[in-house]
């Protein structure tokens, strides 16, 4: 189910995203939408919670800062073009990849003209650690081409002790915060590290 932002003419604006995932629109630009007047159904109070249960917001990537700049009717055009999906890579450290809980991989039979010469019959798969994961490196290595340990920055949310960054597994899309000393084994340009925010746990965490 989409969530949508609307005028007082009850026109939609631009889509901000699923229930949970706002990844269309930065918390910046929805503040700003917010306190000129348009509206969202659900109650604008989803995005003050601060129980690690309102939305993720779309991270505040530097080259989309034009859009807020220009004004909320450049933010609306902007947020109608993006990819709620989309992320960026970095590389981290082994001890970081090993340190995040992974999902397992789930890799199916082959399919095509080979499917006849197996005896898989469409029924057999492999369930395989995320490559990111300790238990892959106890199972095979990874060529020298690309660097095999990334992380991907996706979005914002928040907590009684404040907004953190969303990062995310690019290989097992295993979604994770993180604690300060945590993001400094992660290689970031300096453009993005002034925005990325650790998460500092509660009593309920």
């Amino acid at each position: 189910m989409g969530e949508y932002l609307y005028n007082l003419e009850h026109e939609s604006l631009c889509k901000l995203g699923t229930c949970e995932n706002w990844c269309y629109i930065r918390r910046d630009e929805c503040f700003a939408l917010r306190k000129a007047g348009n509206y969202v159904y659900a109650s604008w109070e989803y995005i003050d919670r601060n129980d690690r249960k309102g939305p993720i917001f779309r991270f505040p990537w530097p080259d989309e800062d034009y859009a807020l700049k220009t004004g909320n009717n450049s933010v609306i055009g902007a947020v109608n073009k993006r990819n709620m999906f989309y992320c960026r890579c970095y590389p981290m450290s082994l001890e970081l990849a090993f340190d995040i809980g992974h999902r397992e991989f789930h890799i199916y039979n082959p399919k095509g003209i080979y499917a006849e010469a197996c005896s898989f019959n469409n029924q057999g798969n492999w369930n395989l650690p995320c490559p990111n994961s300790k238990e892959a490196a106890e199972i095979g290595t990874w060529d020298e081409v690309g660097c095999r340990y990334q992380i991907q920055i996706i979005g914002e949310r928040q907590n009684p002790n404040g907004w953190y960054t969303i990062f995310g597994c690019p290989y097992c899309d295993a979604h994770f915060a993180l604690e300060a000393k945590d993001i400094e084994d992660i290689d970031l340009p300096q453009e993005i590290l002034e925005r990325v925010f650790p998460f500092i746990p509660t009593d309920e965490d």
